[in-house]
């Protein structure tokens, strides 16, 4: 026998579920909120740099990269590839020079970024396995983008934890490893 559900149920159901989940998130940024402050407070920088998006990206590869370079050619790679996907997109290319140069761009950025990872995971006196951890979201990231499986999951469960680990944990800013 069929449940006679009505459109209002759903639609409560759904409101429920919506806000239980914007709850989480929520919840969730607040603690990564928390643990970057930290990490940010034990290398010698403001709490507060923690929370500006690319900001703190910046200084993150400051925090664990001798060469000072490095965050400018980050964003260089990212806007680069950033634009050549937008032109393309806007013109509905999908082959050819400018949008492989596009998603080119964009994987190098993100291995510079993997790369940053391994390096504050040395910079707190981590080993390696710490800064695959940290670098599971970007990983994860290429491993779609070539793929086209979706992994982001993992970037949302696993990339987190270590950041809390290593901003509330007992790991010490040692300085970058170069």
């Amino acid at each position: 026998m069929l449940m006679d559900v009505s459109v209002d149920s759903i639609l409560e159901i759904a409101g429920v579920s919506i806000l239980v989940l914007a709850l989480m998130v929520m919840l969730w940024y607040i603690l990564q909120v928390i643990a970057l402050w930290k990490v940010f407070k034990k290398a010698g920088y403001e709490g507060w740099k923690s929370i500006i998006p690319l900001y703190n990206e910046f200084c993150l590869f400051h925090i664990s990269w001798k060469n000072r370079e490095m965050p400018w050619i980050w964003l260089g790679l990212i806007l680069g590839g950033g634009w050549f996907q937008t032109y393309c997109a806007q013109r509905n290319i999908t082959s050819g020079f400018m949008y492989e140069a596009g998603i080119y761009l964009i994987l190098a950025a993100i291995v510079l970024q993997i790369i940053r990872n391994f390096k504050e995971a040395k910079a707190f006196g981590r080993k390696g396995g710490f800064g695959l951890g940290l670098s599971i979201g970007p990983i994860c990231t290429v491993i779609s983008n070539v793929t086209g499986v979706n992994l982001s999951w993992l970037f949302w469960y696993l990339t987190p934890i270590f950041n809390m680990v290593l901003g509330l944990g007992h790991s010490k800013y040692l300085g970058p490893q170069d």
